[in-house]
């Protein structure tokens, strides 16, 4: 509730197609990695030799700025999962609690309630 109060109360307004874009070293932009030869270089500086041949098709991406790694696994126990499933929470509790949401696709601004 206290987030709430606070974004209300400083009339902060989310962006959800921003979530889960920003750097967590940086704040540099997180951009999706193509090509199967930069994934694997994205694992090789990262430390996780196991994945460099991998198979899975993982969704990967590295920081413009300074080039931290990030990729998705859908395994509940992995960082990746945690960190979405507490941003969803937290976007729940906002739109219950009336937080004000930029419409993207215009350029009004609403309010947004879960139901």
């Amino acid at each position: 509730q206290a987030l709430v109060r606070l974004l209300r109360t400083h009339g902060v307004e989310l962006s959800p197609r921003v979530f889960l874009t920003r750097c967590v070293v940086c704040n540099g932009h997180i951009h999706r990695v193509l090509t199967d030869d930069d994934k694997r270089n994205v694992f090789i500086e990262h430390g996780a030799p196991d994945l460099v041949n991998s198979k899975d098709d993982m969704e990967v991406f590295r920081c413009d700025g300074c080039r931290q790694g990030y990729w998705w696994d859908d395994r509940p126990s992995s960082s990746a999962s945690r960190v979405f499933v507490q941003a969803t929470k937290l976007l729940r509790l906002c739109l219950r609690g009336g937080v004000r949401v930029k419409d993207e696709d215009s350029d009004d601004e609403t309010i947004l309630h879960s139901h």
